[in-house]
């Protein structure tokens, strides 16, 4: 009869140990689809620690990026504000010009003064720029201008239309300064997402780590159960072993 009580009591040893590493096999399951994955020397604890890294990581770059833009967008404005009194001075000129009775000397002296403001022009456009790229003009620039129209004027020979040249050309800076407003309210937008997406995110670990530390409060208190249980089963197995066999099947 001791070989049968034997017998029976490593039957329901090994029936405890297979509920048990199924209910391990579920809770890998569980972590698995949040992306964790729980290692045999600190569970899960280094998977979360590179998964959240990663995904703050990359918001707290995005961030920085859209703080970048905006900032570049600030600078932008400030030399659009400068083009645009520039180019109203301009204008100022081609009316008189236009408007007056001007000699060869006194179109001559006219002339000066607008070149000297077309220089400025072309000073602003390639000197606006922000963490070492141009603002106002190349590849890079956040906004397109193409002010040749106004640059090229001479006093001494006003083209046709000369007064409307430099109206549109005051109204496309204009225009750029409203492109500016709008790109800079969509990147504001982009860093409330972010930063909303980073609060989850913490939200997120917290409620992991959580779960974490429960499941290792369970674990510990499985492998202690499992112990006491087998015991318990070995010693009840040579008193009344059909009893125990039973219970588990």
């Amino acid at each position: 009869m001791r070989i049968t009580y034997d017998l029976l009591a490593m039957a329901a040893r090994q029936t405890l140990n297979r509920d048990f590493r199924t209910l391990n096999a579920k809770t890998n399951n569980v972590l698995a689809n949040v992306g964790i994955h729980r290692s045999s020397t600190n569970p899960s604890a280094s998977s979360l620690s590179s998964l959240i890294g990663i995904e703050t990581a990359a918001i707290n770059n995005g961030i920085r990026v859209a703080n970048d833009l905006i900032s570049s967008y600030q600078v932008a404005d400030e030399a659009l504000v400068d083009l645009h009194a520039t180019l109203e001075s301009m204008r100022d000129i081609v009316e008189d010009v236009a408007l007056g009775n001007y000699k060869k000397k006194q179109l001559a002296a006219k002339d000066e003064e607008y070149q000297a403001l077309v220089e400025d022009v072309r000073s602003i456009l390639a000197d606006s720029e922000y963490g070492g790229k141009k603002l106002l003009s190349g590849c890079d620039a956040v906004v397109s201008l193409n002010l040749d129209a106004v640059t090229d004027m001479s006093m001494e020979a006003l083209p046709d239309g000369a007064m409307a040249t430099a109206s549109l050309a005051i109204a496309g800076v204009t225009g750029a300064r409203n492109e500016l407003v709008l790109a800079t309210t969509s990147a504001q937008s982009a860093i409330t997402e972010l930063e909303e997406q980073a609060d989850e995110v913490t939200d997120f670990e917290s409620r992991v780590s959580n779960a974490l530390s429960a499941m290792a409060v369970v674990e510990a208190l499985m492998e202690q159960l499992a112990t006491q249980m087998s015991e318990l089963l070995s010693a009840q197995a040579h008193s009344s072993p059909w009893s125990v066999w039973q219970l588990l099947s």
